[in-house]
């Protein structure tokens, strides 16, 4: 199964294209922003795995981001332990989800996760 997304900002001047994968371990979530933020022009390339149950367990962003490099890698442990480029975030310890908020694309990953019924509302804290 392959998805393939493509969304229109409309907050910022830019685009988005993303796309979803069944792969053997899980899915795979990749994509690419392209947006004009106040402090600059962004392009960010990102990557999202997750498990079988659509729980993250690993992201990685890169591109640039208002004339800075940006190189960063999220992970998760089986206890739910968050680091950042190697360095645990306590902060969202616990957490399911990863939340690139420059995309609405890891939107999807909870809501494959909880299945709600049409209507239903569920409340989720990502990293």
């Amino acid at each position: 199964m392959t998805e393939i997304m493509l969304w229109k900002r409309l907050d910022l001047p830019g685009h988005e294209i993303a796309r979803f994968d069944a792969v053997d371990n899980g899915w795979k979530l990749s994509g690419t922003a392209i947006f004009a933020d106040p402090q600059g022009p962004c392009k960010l390339d990102y990557l999202v795995i997750c498990d079988p149950a659509w729980r993250t367990s690993l992201a990685q962003v890169r591109g640039l981001a208002a004339g800075r490099d940006i190189d960063l890698t999220a992970s998760v442990d089986a206890e739910r332990t968050w680091r950042l480029n190697g360095s645990e975030c306590p902060a969202v310890k616990g957490c399911v989800d990863i939340d690139l908020g420059f995309s609405p694309s890891t939107n999807l990953l909870p809501i494959r996760r909880i299945e709600l019924a049409v209507g239903e509302k569920a409340e989720v804290r990502a990293a």
